[in-house]
């Protein structure tokens, strides 16, 4: 009979330390995000891969420490502020963490914009580092709206927009999670990082 100690092929990690593992490491990198971005390539090596960008964009992978931190500074996260929507975790080859996240960021007072997000966290002496990072930010409009133009149907009514250039989900460090996948009318608690947390790679 499996139990919640039920692991994969390839890994050693009991599936509820592999969540508990994934959770820390959201806290700590949307915290890093909001509050330390200047220093949020450290959960990276000269290993890792990373790309950014619009759904449906064509883009370039970067590779290695570096790279990334350049792009962070490109991209400029100041105030950056993240609502979690949702994380999934699942255990990988060689003890690595594949980490879903689907979210919504809105940063340096700009509209808020859905995105997701997939970390494979590598096993390291210290903890997890980030070996292959995909960021997307995704588009508002629908199926629907495109057949309705091929159609040449009009639509009068008002569209949907980001929510407006504010914070309806006050809090610190910019993390924010909810009970459920639904905005909480209320602001959450503070995130508690357990420990043992995943440690930034130098």
């Amino acid at each position: 009979m499996q139990t919640s100690q039920t692991v994969s092929q390839g890994s050693t990690h009991p599936l509820h330390d592999v969540a508990q593992v994934a959770w820390q490491f959201v806290v700590q990198y949307y915290t890093y995000m909001n509050d330390k971005p200047d220093q949020l390539h450290r959960f990276y090596t000269k290993n890792s891969h990373y790309r950014h960008g619009m759904e449906g964009e064509e883009l370039d992978t970067l590779q290695g420490q570096t790279a990334i931190h350049k792009k962070f500074m490109d991209i400029n996260y100041k105030g950056c502020k993240v609502f979690v929507n949702s994380v999934d975790a699942q255990p990988s080859a060689n003890n690595g963490i594949l980490v879903h996240v689907i979210g919504e960021l809105s940063n340096n007072l700009e509209p808020w914009k859905k995105f997701v997000q997939v970390f494979f966290l590598a096993e390291q002496q210290n903890g997890y580092f980030v070996l292959n990072d995909n960021f997307r930010f995704l588009k508002e409009e629908s199926f629907a709206d495109d057949d309705d133009e091929e159609q040449g149907e009009v639509d009068t009514t008002a569209p949907v927009t980001a929510p407006v250039a504010q914070d309806p989900y006050p809090h610190a460090n910019g993390y924010h999670h909810p009970s459920d996948p639904t905005h909480p009318q209320q602001p959450p608690s503070a995130p508690t990082i357990v420990a043992p947390a995943p440690v930034p790679a130098v």
